[in-house]
């Protein structure tokens, strides 16, 4: 696999051990549509309170992880 990947990966089970729910969905209702925002990463619970949630759609899952990831690393200094 790709080790950015794999990277990921590892960041995103550590939110898990926090208590994080994290949600990655990969839409192919918009995919078929030509939506070009056909992926969605959500995050909560864990670190963030009780009402903070990440949320966003877009193209690159990569990026998408990327950012909620550091959203959730951010919740820290919050």
């Amino acid at each position: 696999m790709d080790e950015v990947f794999d990277a990921l990966i590892r960041r995103v089970h550590q939110c898990a051990e926090d208590g994080a729910v994290v949600t990655v969905k990969i839409d192919g209702e918009r995919m078929l549509a030509g939506v070009p925002a056909v992926y969605t990463v959500v995050i909560s619970g864990g670190r963030l309170s009780r009402d903070d949630f990440y949320r966003r759609d877009g193209r690159d899952i990569a990026e998408l992880v990327q950012g909620a990831l550091d959203y959730y690393q951010s919740a820290r200094s919050r």
